[in-house]
């Protein structure tokens, strides 16, 4: 498991590698991802290099949020309310500089896990932003724009449980219900202390039990994170259409490893 999540950390590098060239930055640090304890002091840098214009970068430390179709974005103080955030005990200096293109800063990352810090995982996001700057066009017209990046914290407290749990919120057959294929929509919620990635899967049954149809998801590329809930959308295709009747969706979601995290069912009804 350890491996795997170090492999998604190393995925989600090169992803914000290419991305931070292609908006004119590079840098190293990309991802802070620490073991620790209460009372440990913890640091980090981030080099960033400019390859794009003259700019202005201010760098904050937000909370760690996620939307329903994966991903995360940053939350500002006001907006971050999870108790798995690392956000209130991280610090970045320098918080705004000057940077010229081909130069580099240096940016340090500094806490202290609290003592009363508790266990699972701690999150956070660090998000470097420019001022806007403007590019003149091959068209000779003005064009404005902000760099920016954001590097995720993701710390492991050791020697806890790692909590990994969770519950389908809701479970659909949406419209419009058809006898030839039925699209199946999924809410999960992480409910325990720590992210991982799963997948969802979904089983098409008569009232007799028999299976028609079976999807299965692919593996989450990006972690569920605890206290947030992720869409899945599975297409169930039976071999034959399907007569008049009443029919069931029996749904799971599942850790990597195949673990069963949680189960729903639903049942909707073909008309003549």
């Amino acid at each position: 498991m350890k491996k795997l999540g170090k492999l998604v950390c190393s995925m989600l590098l090169i992803i914000l590698t290419l991305t931070t060239i292609s908006a004119g930055l590079r840098l190293s640090g990309a991802v802070f991802e620490a073991d620790v304890k209460p009372g440990d002091k913890v640091t980090h840098e981030i080099d960033l290099y400019n390859t794009s214009l003259p700019a202005n970068f201010t760098v904050e430390v937000n909370g760690l949020s996620q939307p329903v179709n994966g991903g995360t974005i940053a939350s500002k103080p006001d907006q971050d309310s999870s108790s798995y955030s690392a956000r209130s005990f991280l610090s970045v200096y320098p918080s705004q500089f000057h940077l010229e293109p081909g130069a580099t800063q240096v940016i340090k990352v500094e806490g202290d896990i609290p003592n009363d810090v508790g266990s699972g995982g701690r999150y956070a996001i660090i998000s470097i932003r420019s001022n806007p700057v403007s590019k003149m066009t091959a068209g000779q017209s003005v064009v404005g724009f902000s760099l920016g990046l954001d590097v995720p914290v993701l710390f492991t407290i050791s020697g806890t449980d790692l909590v990994k749990k969770g519950e389908i919120t809701n479970l659909s057959v949406e419209e419009p219900i058809s006898g030839e294929q039925e699209n199946v929509s999924l809410l999960f919620r992480n409910t325990g202390n720590y992210h991982y990635s799963g997948f969802a899967k979904a089983e098409l049954t008569d009232t007799n039990g028999t299976q028609l149809s079976n999807a299965t998801t692919p593996v989450t590329i990006s972690s569920l994170f605890p206290t947030f809930s992720r869409l899945f959308r599975l297409s169930l295709v039976p071999s034959s259409r399907l007569r008049p009747g009443t029919y069931q969706i029996n749904a799971t979601v599942n850790l990597e490893d195949g673990t069963i995290l949680a189960t729903k069912k639903t049942s909707f009804q073909i008309k003549f």
